[in-house]
């Protein structure tokens, strides 16, 4: 009953990361090996360069930054809709799926037109006074980890939404009668108990923003190179496809890194419980 499952796993799945780690070992045109050369060139290559360890760097200030912003705001939204659930919450969380539904390219040509030189967003600053001249913010980190936190928010908040909702009311209840302010009551209870959902966002907000490609490519220019725009200019734009699958391999090793800690992290506050 599994072949059909297993079989379309192999042949789209397995088969084309199996050829990507194989090309990656292949020498690469600008390391001058020979042809048969079959061995760790191109990753020592990518760990001595200097530009390639700036871009993994940046890929990783980018996704860090995305996942703190995304849990600070997802956080709060999903507890307001939590407690408002009945007077509209389902409304304001499909609303605030539309990016969801919309896609990564719709929000991305919307945050073009916000955050251009003479767009709203500079107006709104030179009215009231923050500038005197329109800032240039596109073409920036900043341009992508605004688009990046605005489409990852929806996931975020319906995971910690989830986990807000399982959390047993008589919990709550419990230690109001027994007189604990608001404030220690989210402190001991609520927290400790949706934390399982807030590393959940966390993990697919993170695998969401380094696997980004559009947000940085449009939003980010040619000089704010990530990991997946790497691949990208070196696949396509010097036909390197050696090098190409070493840096997917490298961005692969680095999701799988993170998301493993993550996981870790996530089965700690389990165990205990």
């Amino acid at each position: 009953m599994l072949f059909p499952a297993l079989a379309f796993l192999t042949l789209f799945l397995v088969l084309p990361l199996g050829i990507t780690l194989y090309k990656s070992f292949l020498a690469s045109p600008v390391l001058l090996r020979p042809d048969d050369y079959f061995g760790l060139a191109n990753y020592l290559y990518i760990a001595k360069t200097g530009i390639y360890i700036e871009i993994i760097l940046r890929t990783l200030r980018i996704c860090a930054f995305v996942v703190v912003f995304t849990i600070l705001l997802s956080y709060p939204t999903a507890f307001i809709f939590r407690r408002y659930a009945r007077l509209g919450g389902g409304s304001a969380m499909l609303i605030l799926s539309f990016p969801m539904l919309a896609g990564p390219l719709v929000v991305v040509l919307g945050w073009m037109i916000l955050l251009a030189d003479g767009g709203p967003i500079n107006s709104w600053m030179m009215w009231l006074g923050i500038t005197s001249k329109p800032i240039e913010i596109l073409r920036s980190e900043t341009a992508i980890i605004i688009s990046l936190v605005q489409f990852t928010l929806p996931f975020a908040v319906l995971n910690i939404y989830n986990a807000l909702t399982q959390i047993e009311p008589h919990l709550i209840e419990a230690a109001r009668s027994l007189g604990a302010p608001p404030l220690r009551r989210f402190w001991h209870i609520t927290l400790p108990l949706s934390l399982p959902g807030v590393l959940s966002a966390a993990i697919i907000t993170f695998s969401l923003a380094i696997s980004s490609f559009i947000a940085p490519a449009y939003l980010g220019g040619g000089t704010k190179l990530v990991l997946t725009t790497l691949i990208s200019e070196t696949m396509l734009g010097s036909y390197d496809l050696a090098m190409a699958s070493t840096i997917a391999v490298v961005l692969l090793v680095f999701s799988l890194a993170v998301v493993i800690a993550m996981n870790t992290a996530l089965a700690r506050p389990a165990g205990r419980r």
